[in-house]
């Protein structure tokens, strides 16, 4: 008749409404924590713009790097796929 996956629907709804009204006092606590910290800032490192600029350079030179694997990567699986593909139609 098909009852069998009703009863299983309802009873995951039930099982996803108990989690939910376990979890509650959790997300209170969770604010709890972002208001502590408007009390205490935070504290970062003073660093001078030469050093800053030299951090920069960094990060876009491994940005850089990171998307020429990621394009040569992508050449060469595409390159033997389209052949596997030529051999299997030819």
């Amino acid at each position: 008749m098909g009852f069998g996956s009703m009863s299983g629907a309802n009873s995951s709804l039930k099982y996803n409404r108990s989690i939910k009204r376990k979890h509650r006092k959790g997300f209170k606590d969770m604010d709890a924590d972002l208001t502590r910290s408007k009390k205490d800032p935070l504290k970062f490192k003073e660093v001078s713009e030469e050093e800053l600029e030299i951090i920069k350079q960094n990060i876009r030179k491994k940005g850089k790097k990171s998307r020429i694997q990621i394009l040569t990567i992508t050449i060469v699986l595409s390159s033997i796929v389209l052949f596997g593909i030529y051999k299997l139609l030819f």
